[in-house]
């Protein structure tokens, strides 16, 4: 029974219809305060496409992402070493490599205008050669504070007010390089 003072939104309404048909085929979305929802864990959502609300902030200039999908993924560093006489290889840990993070979003208006003023303020964020500040609750989960944009694309759209895009990124971690004087 949903109580009367509830906010039925068009994706509320999907999750509580589509829910209980199909726990294991859908991924639930972070934020929410439906009582069907559990709490999830850090492994349950590596490399799973997710609906979440994104924060970017570089250089002064910010702006908030309210629906985009991010795929986090992460490649460990592993030397190969090949020996002569043995098939396969020796394989020697090195460490856990960067999160890759694709995030594919797209810019609306709410009348049948370009996004103009969306797009040029994403392009401002992922033109600059800097670090991005990000916060999202479902990048939050792998510790990601920080971006550097590798690529980014647009798709050309058929709508007049709707502009979608890609933007693939590495996590970075701020670091400070200590000098010794001797």
């Amino acid at each position: 029974m949903i109580p009367i003072n509830t906010l039925l939104t068009t994706s509320s309404v999907v999750m509580r219809t589509f829910l209980p048909f199909a726990p294991g085929l859908y991924r639930r979305p972070l934020s929410t305060n439906l009582p069907e929802v559990s709490e999830f864990e850090k492994n349950d959502w590596l490399a799973v496409p997710t609906l979440t609300e994104l924060s970017l902030c570089c250089n002064g200039q910010s702006m908030v992402l309210r629906e985009c999908i991010c795929l986090v993924t992460m490649e460990k560093n592993i030397v190969q070493t090949a020996l002569q006489g043995r098939n396969g290889t020796i394989k020697e840990y090195i460490n856990d490599g960067d999160f890759q993070v694709e995030i594919a979003a797209a810019l609306t208006s709410e009348c049948d205008d370009y996004p103009k003023d969306e797009l040029k303020k994403l392009m401002d964020i992922i033109q600059m050669n800097d670090m991005i500040e990000v916060a999202s609750d479902f990048l939050d989960l792998f510790n990601i504070r920080n971006l550097v944009v590798k690529s980014y694309g647009f798709n050309q759209e058929t709508h007049s007010n709707r502009q979608t895009f890609t933007v693939c990124c590495l996590s970075d971690t701020p670091y400070e390089i200590k000098l010794q004087q001797g």
